[in-house]
């Protein structure tokens, strides 16, 4: 540059920023800020996040939750695997699954090479914007500490954060066409990565504003930009497949999900090293702030940094802000965090580069490995937790379709007991309705169905399905209807053949009701019989004088020929709930609560 020249240049310059500070002197070419990118950072960013996919494929990698919907509905029509609403509201983001899922089909190591494949290009992108600003390998730092935070850790594993993947890479795509001056990419790359996934919006419309040589990308060009982008929200915000009711969310779940739990990976972290890393970022962050504010402000020397991550962090809380029914530790909503675990890489690497340049280097160095180490631990952990999520599903259609003959022709209904399917707030199947898409993909496609339930009411809600506690499949004792109900009725039933037909006996008794005879529905596969528990009660139940004698039951069921999967329901007439009882007696197979006879 000439003598005469600023010591700085307007954002988006194609001249590097000039190092100030102690380390003037000691940067080479290729480290300082504007430099030509770099093929080893380059190399760097893509090994790890290989790495990383290479150990989640070891783990294990499976179809969770929404892909065995998006799969199975694709086979039976590619172009509506996903809803009308759903192509309307996010057409970015219908395209991007409808396609990927169609031709990928259920291979879940194929859909991790897709989901890494856009991990290495956002990264890549990433680099490749910082280094505008910053020395090299500060700036492969900041993607490099994204890629291993486990805030986010569904970006990393799971193909139908496809889309959230897709915004994430068309807005780094954006923010360096901007910083070219390409301001028509750059205005396509934006408004198309918010029609995928909305979260981007925020930080697309302030990189409109602030990115770029505005000699160059003038702003009557900005505000052809800022109209696009603005008319996008807008079609967004008026066709949301979510009701949005905005709320200021907590801070501290907020910082916890990103910085605490969110680094390590775990739902019950050890409280100490919780609020250390939650209590030390912020302080870290709070001192360069404050040495921003009075002046310290060049990109090389870490308050700039903390600045940028924490504006990215603020601009990437609009999904808690949206979603105010968030719980920690967010699971599969963790996509959430996409955007403002970016800002939080920029802030710890900022907090590192404040500490370097004022001489604080044994210090940075003890920090770094400490805080990069317990991050890449949490990432471990939570991508274990997705893999024995996923692995559940695949045992639960291993056992039905090993212990039952023609699966895919019975109903079943899968519960009661959660607890065991949840791995850190990661669960391998929801209520929304996933679970007989993944059975007809898992087993075949058959007449019968597959209904989760996650309480006694769902479990006997459906009018017909073997009971199939998650016990069953993953073992242990039955789930303790008993607690959540105290006053639920109890009962017992034996179901033996007789001909051709099922001969149920048993009792039931509601200790709310107690001189009252409660009715009992009996299932057999797709049959059901509603019976009066109104006979002599059996010596075997030993109920208490007050109940009297008149609880008993028996009920016959004609059938087919074959296995019959016989099950009972007492019918709840206080307070309480409708529960399944335990039956007995038959030949098997047995579950938690039903029993096989073969007339």
């Amino acid at each position: 540059m000439d003598d005469g020249a600023p010591d700085t240049l307007p954002a988006g310059s194609s001249e590097p920023v000039p190092l100030e500070g102690g380390d003037r002197t000691s940067a080479t070419d290729d480290e300082s800020p504007g430099s030509p990118a770099s093929s080893r950072a380059v190399a760097a960013l893509v090994v790890l996040v290989v790495a990383r996919a290479a150990v989640h494929a070891w783990q294990g990698a499976h179809l969770l939750l929404d892909d065995w919907s998006i799969i199975y509905y694709g086979r039976l029509d590619f172009w509506n695997a996903l809803s009308p609403s759903f192509r309307t509201s996010r057409p970015g983001a219908w395209l991007t699954l409808t396609v990927v899922y169609g031709v990928v089909d259920a291979h879940p190591l194929v859909l991790l090479a897709v989901v890494t494949a856009l991990n290495a290009l956002f990264v890549v992108l990433v680099y490749l914007i910082a280094a505008r600003y910053l020395p090299t390998w500060w700036a492969v730092a900041v993607p490099g500490v994204w890629a291993i935070l486990a805030s986010h850790t569904s970006l990393t594993v799971w193909g139908s954060t496809l889309p959230a993947l897709v915004a994430l890479c068309l807005l780094a795509g954006g923010v360096l066409a901007l910083q070219r001056d390409h301001w028509i990419v750059a205005t396509v790359c934006l408004c198309a990565g918010a029609l995928s996934y909305e979260l981007v919006l925020p930080a697309a419309g302030l990189a409109v504003v602030v990115v770029g040589d505005h000699r160059r990308v003038g702003w009557s060009r900005r505000a052809v930009m800022v109209l696009a982008l603005g008319l996008t929200g807008a079609w967004m915000a008026t066709h949301s497949i979510y009701p949005v009711t905005p709320e200021v969310p907590s801070f501290s779940d907020f910082w916890d999900s990103l910085v605490g739990r969110g680094v390590l990976g775990v739902a019950q972290p050890a409280d100490w090293l919780r609020l250390a890393l939650e209590w030390l970022t912020l302080l870290g962050a709070v001192v360069a702030l404050v040495a921003f504010v009075r002046g310290e402000r060049s990109p090389d020397r870490g308050p700039w940094l903390v600045m940028v991550g924490a504006v990215v962090v603020v601009l990437g809380a609009t999904g808690w802000v949206n979603l105010p029914g968030l719980v920690l530790p967010l699971g599969p909503s963790d996509r959430v965090n996409a955007v403002s675990a970016l800002g939080v890489a920029a802030i710890w690497v900022g907090i590192a580069q404040f500490l370097w340049m004022h001489r604080l280097r044994a210090l940075t160095v003890v920090l770094a490995v400490a805080a990069c180490s317990v991050a890449a631990v949490g990432q471990v952990a939570s991508m274990a937790s997705w893999s024995a999520a996923g692995e559940d599903v695949a045992a639960l259609f291993r056992y039905l379709d090993e212990t039952f003959p023609e699966a895919p022709s019975r109903d079943f209904v899968v519960g009661l007991n959660h607890i065991p399917i949840v791995h850190d707030g990661v669960f391998g199947l929801g209520g929304e309705g996933f679970a007989d898409p993944a059975g007809r993909v898992s087993m075949g496609d058959g007449e019968g169905s597959v209904v989760l339930a996650g309480d006694p009411q769902q479990l006997v809600g459906s009018e017909v399905g073997t009971f199939v506690d998650w016990t069953d499949v993953l073992g242990g004792d039955p789930f303790p209807i008993e607690l959540l109900y105290p006053e639920q009725p109890v009962g017992a039933a034996q179901a033996v053949a007789d001909g051709g037909a099922v001969l149920f006996t048993g009792w039931a008794y509601d200790p709310s009701a107690p001189t009252e005879s409660i009715q009992v529905q009996l299932r057999v596969n797709s049959q059901t019989l509603t019976v009066t528990a109104d006979m002599a009660t059996p010596p075997t139940a030993n109920l208490p004088a007050e109940a009297g004698s008149q609880h008993g039951f028996v009920a016959r069921v004609d059938v087919e020929l074959g296995l019959q999967m016989a099950c009972a329901v007492a019918i709840n007439i206080g307070a309480g709930a409708n529960v399944p009882l335990i039956t007995t007696g038959g030949e098997g197979p047995n579950t938690a609560y039903c029993t096989g006879v073969r007339p």
